[in-house]
C-alpha cells in the first residue's frame, strides 16, 4: 500500500534558487509525486493532508561530504552541481519549518521550529498541524 501526504498551505523552497512561493506537495511512497503552485492545486481525494498554516516546506537537508554519488561528482567543487531535490520524482525528504531559513538560518537549529521532518517518505517528527478534514494516519470521507 502507498502512502499518500499531500502537504498544504506552504511557502515552498524548492531548492533551485528561485524566490519562494505559496503551494502544495504530493508524496506518494518515497517520492515527490507533484509540486503545485497556488492553493488547491492538487487533489486531495484519498490522501492525508497535511495543512501546513504558511510554514516553510524545503528540501532536506544533507551532509554533503556523504554523498559524492548523487551527482557523479568528481571534486568539491562538482558538488556544487548536486541535484534538485523538492522536484516531481525525487525523493521525498522534506523539512516542514516555522519560519523563514532563508532570512534566518538559525531557525534550522532549533528543534521547536521543525515542524516536521521527513526522510524517504517516512516521517521521522511527525507534524501537529493537520487539516480539520484529516485524521492524522487516513483521510475522513
Amino acid at each position: 500500500m502507498t502512502t499518500s501526504v499531500l502537504f498544504t498551505n506552504v511557502r515552498i523552497i524548492d531548492g533551485t534558487g528561485a524566490q519562494p512561493f505559496s503551494g502544495e506537495v504530493l508524496v506518494q511512497g518515497n517520492r515527490i509525486s507533484r509540486v503545485g503552485r497556488g492553493p488547491r492545486s492538487l487533489p486531495t481525494a484519498g490522501v492525508t493532508v497535511i495543512d501546513g498554516a504558511g510554514a516553510t516546506l524545503m528540501p532536506g537537508m544533507v551532509e554533503a561530504h556523504t554523498h559524492f554519488s548523487w551527482n557523479d561528482a568528481a571534486n568539491l567543487s562538482d558538488l556544487q552541481r548536486l541535484p534538485l531535490e523538492l522536484k516531481d520524482g525525487y525523493l521525498a525528504d522534506l523539512l516542514l519549518v516555522d519560519g523563514d531559513p532563508l532570512s534566518n538560518l538559525a531557525i534550522l537549529r532549533d528543534p521547536a521550529k521543525l515542524l516536521a521532518v521527513m526522510k524517504d517518505g517516512v516521517f521521522y517528527k511527525e507534524p501537529e498541524i493537520r487539516s480539520a478534514q484529516t485524521r492524522w494516519g487516513r483521510s475522513v470521507a
